[in-house]
C-alpha cells in the first residue's frame, strides 16, 4: 500500500474487495458492494470507488442516513484532480459498478 493511501477503517486498512466483471486491454468493469461497516467508517481522506473504474479520495461527506428498510447510505464528493471533484453515493448492499475505458478516465455508456 502506498503512503498516504487510506481506505475506510484508518491508515493501513486493506482495500475492500471487489469483483472483476469485464477485463480486456481496452475496458474493465468491476463491482464493489459496500457494507454497513465500510459506509459508517468512510470519512474525509479515505478512498472510495469512483464511476471511472478507480478509487478517489473523499473530500467531503454530503449526506448520510438510514433508509426505511434499515440500510445505511452516504453521499460524498470525490477528488478527481487538483481542481475537480465529482459526487457519488453508496448504499449498504447495493453494487457499485465502475468502468474504466482505455488509459483515460472517461465514462462508457453501458
Amino acid at each position: 500500500m502506498s503512503p498516504g493511501i487510506r481506505y475506510p477503517g484508518g491508515q493501513g486498512s486493506a482495500r475492500p474487495s471487489q469483483s472483476s466483471l469485464v477485463d480486456s486491454s481496452d475496458i474493465s468493469a468491476t463491482a464493489f458492494i459496500p457494507t454497513k461497516e465500510w459506509i459508517t467508517k468512510l470519512g474525509n481522506g479515505d478512498l472510495a470507488p469512483d464511476c471511472f473504474g478507480g478509487w478517489s479520495r473523499v473530500v467531503e461527506i454530503i449526506y448520510g442516513g438510514v433508509d426505511v428498510n434499515g440500510s445505511v447510505y452516504i453521499g460524498v464528493w470525490l477528488e478527481l484532480g487538483p481542481a475537480s471533484k465529482i459526487s457519488n453515493s453508496y448504499k449498504e448492499g447495493r453494487p457499485v459498478i465502475t468502468i474504466r475505458g482505455g488509459t483515460e478516465r472517461r465514462p462508457i455508456r453501458v
